[in-house]
């Protein structure tokens, strides 16, 4: 499964195959603790995603399942496969969801949601209702198919999504707008792992040996903003990178990325020029 982190706002979902999902805010505390803890009867969670009604969607590959959690734990919607559609490559198919991203609230939700394996309709977005919108092309193929989808992001009309082979795809209004490759720091390739807009077009993707990558709104490399490895600065060292968030409507040096690290036993903070802000635990 998949440790996973969300952000909306100032909270903080955190995603644990052996946890569950916890809830914190920037500074790292826990949200509803003691008898007021939420609880997500959520086995073995992969991604996730918090829309703005704060509800916190869930993937769950192992029930070809996306769930819908009320900020009280309480399951409050559900896009799930029907018995007879397992094994099957076909629009509004879920087969193993493996990342979500959510955009909007309960008028006029959207969920992009990109669901593991080597697949054509590995990438797609569905409505509140869990009706198929559109199931997005593979480099704009009508055939071909996804490899190892990893992450996938709205940003307003845009979608974003990242293969772990080093592919990153780029959708304008549903449409394959464009994409490139990311290059890995050897023979193994470059591991990406999550992908995040990071404002005025730019996208964040993190890859697992490289760190935060950013990208110009054409796919050109702007910069590793947050290296793995250690350097100077100690808190700021990344190790075995998972996923990213990125906050939205601040200027660089104050705009916040997000990374969850160590498999996903730690969240880091940082700014968007690398600066570290603090980091906490998640269990």
């Amino acid at each position: 499964m998949r440790p996973s982190l969300a952000l909306n706002g100032s909270i903080v979902v955190a995603s644990q195959p052996g946890d569950g999902v916890r809830l914190f805010d920037l500074d790292g505390r826990r949200l509803g603790g003691g008898a007021n803890a939420a609880t997500f009867d959520a086995e073995r969670p992969a991604g996730v995603a918090m829309d703005d009604d704060r509800r916190v969607w869930v993937c769950l590959p192992h029930e070809a399942a996306v769930v819908a959690y009320s900020a009280f734990g309480r399951a409050a919607a559900r896009l799930v496969d029907p018995p007879d559609a397992a094994g099957r490559d076909a629009p509004g198919v879920l087969g193993r969801p493996y990342a979500v991203d959510a955009l909007g609230d309960t008028d006029e939700l959207r969920l992009v949601v990109a669901s593991r394996g080597r697949r054509r309709h590995a990438l797609q977005v569905f409505d509140e209702a869990g009706r198929c919108v559109r199931s997005l092309r593979p480099g704009g193929a009508s055939h071909g198919a996804f490899r190892a989808l990893e992450g996938a992001a709205f940003d307003g009309r845009f979608v974003y999504a990242v293969e772990a082979g080093g592919r990153v795809s780029v959708y304008r209004d549903l449409d394959h707008h464009f994409g490139f490759v990311v290059s890995g720091p050897d023979a193994d390739g470059p591991r990406l792992r999550a992908v995040a807009p990071a404002g005025g077009g730019r996208i964040a993707v993190l890859c697992e040996r490289a760190g935060v990558l950013l990208f110009g709104p054409g796919g050109e490399l702007l910069g590793r903003r947050i290296p793995t490895g250690p350097h100077a600065g100690g808190a700021s060292d990344l190790e075995a990178p998972v996923d990213l968030v990125v906050e939205r409507g601040r200027d660089d040096a104050r705009r916040r990325v997000v990374v969850m690290d160590r498999e996903g036993a730690r969240v880091q903070v940082f700014s968007l020029v690398g600066a570290p802000f603090g980091a906490f635990d998640t269990d």
